[in-house]
C-alpha cells in the first residue's frame, strides 16, 4: 500500500477512534448523572416513607385526641350539672337565710327540706372530700368548678388545635415529596430513553 494510502488510512482510524472516546466519555457523563439522580431519588423517597409514617402516627394520636376529648365532654357536662346542682343548693340556702332574716314564716316542712338538703350538701362535701381543693362555701365551690371547666376544654381544644396544624404541614411535607418524587421519575425515564436511544444510534 502506498504510503499515502496508509496515511491516510491511519487519520481516518484516528478520527474514528476520537468519535467513540467522545461517544463513550457522553455515556459515562449521563451515566454520572443518572447514578445522582437515582441517589437522589432514593432520599426523597425515603423522605416519603418517613412523611407517611408520621402521617399515620398523627392520625393515631388525633384519634386517641378525639377520643379524650368526648371523654373531656362528657366530664364538662358532669360538672356543669354539679354546677347547677351547687347552685340550686346555693339559691335555696339564700332563699332560706332570707327568710330568717326577715321573720317571714315559713311552712315547717320546706323549712326542714331546705335545711336537710343544705345539710346534706355540706355534710357530704365535707366528709367525702376533706381534704379536696373544692371549698365547702358554696360561692368559691361554683367558681371552683367553673374555673376546672374551662380550662380542661381550653386545654383540649389547643391541644387538637396543635395536632391538627402539624398534620395539615405533614400533608403538605407529603404532597410535595410526592410531586418531586413524579419529576424525578419522569426525568430518569427521559434520561434513560435518551441513553438507549444514542446506544442503538450509533451501534
Amino acid at each position: 500500500m502506498p504510503a499515502t494510502d496508509r496515511y491516510v488510512a491511519l487519520q481516518q482510524r484516528q478520527r474514528t477512534i476520537e468519535i467513540l472516546l467522545q461517544k463513550i466519555e457522553m455515556l459515562r457523563e449521563r451515566l454520572t448523572r443518572k447514578e445522582e439522580l437515582l441517589r437522589d431519588y432514593e432520599n426523597d423517597l425515603g423522605k416519603l416513607r418517613q412523611a407517611e409514617i408520621l402521617i399515620r402516627e398523627k392520625d393515631f394520636l388525633l384519634q386517641d385526641l378525639e377520643t379524650n376529648k368526648r371523654s373531656k365532654d362528657d366530664e364538662a357536662l358532669f360538672l356543669r350539672n354539679t354546677l347547677k346542682e351547687t347552685q340550686d343548693h346555693l339559691n335555696q340556702e339564700k332563699r332560706l337565710n332570707s327568710s330568717i332574716k326577715l321573720g317571714r314564716n315559713i311552712d315547717q316542712p320546706q323549712s326542714n327540706e331546705l335545711i336537710r338538703r343544705s345539710g346534706i350538701s355540706t355534710t357530704t362535701t365535707t366528709t367525702t372530700t376533706p381534704q379536696h381543693r373544692y371549698s365547702t362555701d358554696p360561692n368559691t365551690k361554683v367558681r371552683t368548678i367553673k374555673q376546672d371547666m374551662n380550662q380542661k376544654i381550653s386545654r383540649k381544644d389547643y391541644e387538637i388545635k396543635t395536632l391538627k396544624q402539624e398534620l395539615h404541614e405533614a400533608l403538605d411535607t407529603l404532597s410535595e415529596q410526592s410531586n418531586k418524587v413524579k419529576l424525578l421519575e419522569l426525568q430518569s425515564k427521559d434520561f434513560s430513553n435518551g441513553t438507549n436511544f444514542m446506544t442503538s444510534h450509533d451501534s
